[in-house]
């Protein structure tokens, strides 16, 4: 008997075309800032990442931010956002380190390692240094605290609108799964000890008894491209979006 461990990662739901990358989180994060703005009749808007202030009283976010978006085609977030942080004499747009951290590593690289960025700072307090911003690691917990429940909720919210059990389920992947075991997919050691064990079976007819899957991911992608049969297990080590693990 003869089981099989595959391991899943973000690359798995990338190929099922989902945008779960830290960038389309933050671009989405930045979506629904101008969301708020848009509607906001505040001189003043903040949570615990970032914030975005008025210069001047007379007007409100909500119709400076039509003014904005006029010249703007299509008024993405992002473009939004930055087009208010290059206008300094007009707004005042405040970001925590971490948070300009991530950003930074986005603009300069076009991806980001959040969880490396938030070990980096975390780090210093390690070595007895007080990051800039950060008097105790509470702050710092808590903007991270605030990142997951916001990511979370973006992964619900594509996995709501862009996963469904119609268009994302794919056959072939199934079968890749199931398929025999190859012959050079075996260590020596390990063939030997097959091949002692069942004679009268040839290696590449040989399918696994009982095959995990140990998911990495927050969403169903696995769940939804495989079998309910019993030889089937499904280990989402980082929980699910109905039940995270912190």
């Amino acid at each position: 008997m003869m089981n099989r461990i595959i391991l899943i990662g973000n690359g798995f739901d990338l190929a099922h075309g989902l945008p779960t990358r830290y960038k389309d989180f933050i671009d989405w994060y930045w979506e629904r800032w101008f969301k708020t703005l848009r509607k906001s009749f505040k001189n003043t808007e903040s949570d615990e990442l970032c914030s975005f202030t008025l210069k001047g009283e007379l007007f409100k976010w909500n119709y400076l931010i039509q003014r904005e978006i006029s010249i703007l085609n299509p008024p993405k977030g992002k473009n939004v956002i930055d087009c208010i942080k290059n206008k300094p004499n007009y707004y005042i747009v405040k970001q925590t380190p971490f948070m300009e951290k991530v950003c930074r590593s986005i603009d300069t690289k076009g991806w980001v390692d959040i969880e490396n960025e938030f070990y980096n700072i975390l780090r210093s307090f390690a070595q007895n240094e007080c990051p800039q911003g950060y008097d105790t690691p509470e702050k710092l917990n808590s903007e991270l605290e605030l990142i997951k429940s916001l990511l979370i909720e973006y992964l619900v919210e594509i996995q709501n609108n862009q996963l469904n059990n119609n268009n994302n389920i794919y056959p072939e992947i199934e079968n890749i799964i199931t398929e025999p075991f190859d012959a050079k997919d075996i260590s020596i050691e390990g063939a030997s000890k097959f091949y002692k064990e069942s004679q009268d079976i040839k290696l590449n007819e040989c399918k696994p008894s009982q095959i995990m899957l140990l998911n990495f991911n927050y969403t169903k992608t696995a769940d939804i491209n495989t079998s309910t049969t019993s030889n089937f297990i499904i280990n989402h080590i980082h929980g699910e979006l109905t039940h995270p693990q912190s």
